[in-house]
């Protein structure tokens, strides 16, 4: 137990001597060129896109418990109805999400798909 104690007392003494060293390597937290501006405008957007699909997915969720607590036929089909309305919106080629999905899978299905014969 005294030995762990020793070397674990010893790795901590060496790991901060070697701190200022580091220190010196390390990169400036943020670039000093325009480059950080377009950064943050990308995170944003992709904030709003987060944002807007996780409103499209809780207002799918609430249809989903309306559907299910629905008294009548007709009012579970017309939440039915709202539901696949919005399904169909979100299924849009022109959704920035749908497409950057729809691109992933076709890159993964490339990777797996085997080479050509009669190339």
């Amino acid at each position: 137990m005294i030995q762990t104690a020793k070397a674990l007392a010893a790795f901590l003494a060496f790991s901060l001597v070697d701190l200022p060293a580091l220190a010196e390597n390390r990169k400036p937290a943020r670039p000093q060129t325009g480059a950080a501006s377009t950064e943050i405008q990308g995170g944003e957007q992709q904030i709003k896109r987060l944002k807007e699909r996780q409103e499209y997915l809780l207002k799918m969720h609430d249809l989903m418990h309306q559907i299910r607590d629905a008294k009548t036929d007709e009012e579970r089909e017309r939440f039915k109805l709202e539901h696949l309305k919005l399904l169909q919106t979100r299924m849009s080629p022109h959704d920035p999400d749908m497409m950057q999905e729809h691109i992933q899978k076709l890159m993964e299905q490339g990777s797996e798909m085997p080479k050509r014969s009669n190339e």
